[in-house]
């Protein structure tokens, strides 16, 4: 952002990718900074069986599944997920957490809390994934409890999959999720919220549904071409580096 802010003078526009990035970066004037969030692009193989894909992860039909497409760093606090799924087992027999991440980071430290929690049937790292949108596919919930997030790719990924997202209330979380409309948000700081509010979405399939399909339809606003056209709507007023860009090309 420092290169950004030394720079502005120079152009007409500086891009952002949500709305807070820039807020305490108050020496660039608002009429230079536009915002263009993020699109995703899911498309989900025609072969693709639901069933077998749980299967290859060692998961039954029958499995509550929760996942996370995340990475092992401190501020994405994945440690209240493993601890959530401990909390639950009592309650949720058939819960599972799924965990697609790097093995790298803070992977052996939480590793070995779920060794230390005896849960290591019920939480599966799958490492590196190529195969995202059908793992998300897979789950019942998709949960974040990260501390701090942007606009979130994991997330706009997972308002495509017909999950339920639950995440925490913070950065650009709350401005893709609306509490009780398409998913639920919770406080960071309170594990009893989020075990609050997965019991509940365990124990009622129809508000799960009903949160997921709005979901989905929010989605809509984040597809790969409305990114596009936004950035193509900002460089149509810059002609001469509209020009200058294309001829790089």
């Amino acid at each position: 952002m420092r290169g950004i802010v030394a720079a502005y003078r120079y152009y007409r526009y500086c891009f952002r990718w949500n709305p807070g990035i820039s807020e305490n970066h108050s020496v660039i004037a608002l009429n230079k900074v536009q915002t263009v969030i993020n699109g995703v692009d899911i498309r989900i193989p025609e072969s693709y069986d639901k069933a077998e894909k749980r299967r290859s992860l060692g998961l039954s039909d029958d499995d509550f599944v929760l996942g996370t497409v995340n990475r092992f760093y401190p501020e994405k606090n994945i440690e209240m997920q493993i601890r959530l799924v401990h909390a639950l087992a009592s309650e949720i027999p058939n819960l599972r957490l799924v965990v697609v991440a790097e093995h790298c980071g803070e992977y052996e430290r939480i590793n070995a809390l779920v060794r230390q929690l005896n849960i290591e049937n019920k939480v599966i790292f799958t490492g590196l994934r190529r195969d995202v949108p059908e793992l998300l596919n897979i789950f019942d919930i998709f949960v974040m409890s990260s501390f701090s997030e942007g606009t979130s790719l994991a997330l706009l990924e997972a308002l495509s999959s017909g999950v339920v997202p639950v995440v925490s209330n913070v950065g650009g979380n709350s401005r893709i999720i609306s509490h009780e409309d398409n998913g639920i948000l919770f406080d960071v700081h309170d594990p009893e919220s989020l075990k609050y509010h997965i019991s509940e979405l365990y124990h009622n399939p129809e508000k799960r549904s009903c949160l997921a399909l709005r979901a989905e339809e929010k989605r809509k606003k984040y597809g790969i071409a409305d990114m596009v056209r936004a950035y193509a709507a900002i460089y149509d007023k810059l002609p001469g580096q509209r020009r200058n860009i294309c001829g790089t090309v």
